[in-house]
């Protein structure tokens, strides 16, 4: 085994999980094989780990928004592409934490010329803060899931909890 290094080594996040199914289930993972829907959050279950999470399967969206943020600045039209076709592939939420950073790392990327100050800083913020992602990159949201359930009552141990017993 080896050392773990104290000034390095960061705590890791525990994501609970309700049961071993939600593991493969579309609503927390992409690349999920199953849709639950009984148990899913919107049914009032708050033990479910979507509500929360969802899993960003070989896509970092705050590292791929810098990278697109160079691309722009650099004017490197091809990488563009290249992320927003694998952006595109991503679920919304996904998509959104994206747009999102994208329009932080965006404003304060942009520097305009010869303005001072506040207008700079105004002209900045214009210059793509506010942006559609939709207009700006053709990126339209995940389609919603079909649902599946099995036989289980998924409902057991949320609903006893929803009543206040």
């Amino acid at each position: 085994m080896g050392q773990i290094n104290a000034d390095t080594a960061k705590p890791k996040q525990v994501i609970p999980i309700y049961k071993l199914k939600c593991v493969d289930c579309t609503y927390l993972s992409p690349a999920g094989t199953k849709t639950w829907q009984k148990c899913h959050f919107s049914k009032g279950n708050p033990m479910c780990p979507a509500r929360d999470y969802v899993l960003a399967v070989g896509f970092e969206p705050t590292l791929y928004a810098k990278r697109y943020v160079a691309a722009e600045v650099s004017g490197d039209t091809v990488r563009l592409r290249q992320i927003l076709d694998k952006l595109d592939s991503q679920p919304e939420q996904i998509q959104t934490v994206f747009w999102q950073t994208h329009a932080e790392l965006f404003v304060n990327e942009v520097t305009v010329e010869g303005d001072e100050d506040e207008d700079a800083e105004a002209d900045a913020s214009d210059a793509g803060a506010g942006e559609d992602p939709e207009a700006a990159g053709g990126v339209a949201p995940a389609a919603a899931a079909g649902g599946e359930d099995d036989d289980e009552d998924d409902t057991a141990g949320w609903q006893d909890d929803k009543d206040g017993a």
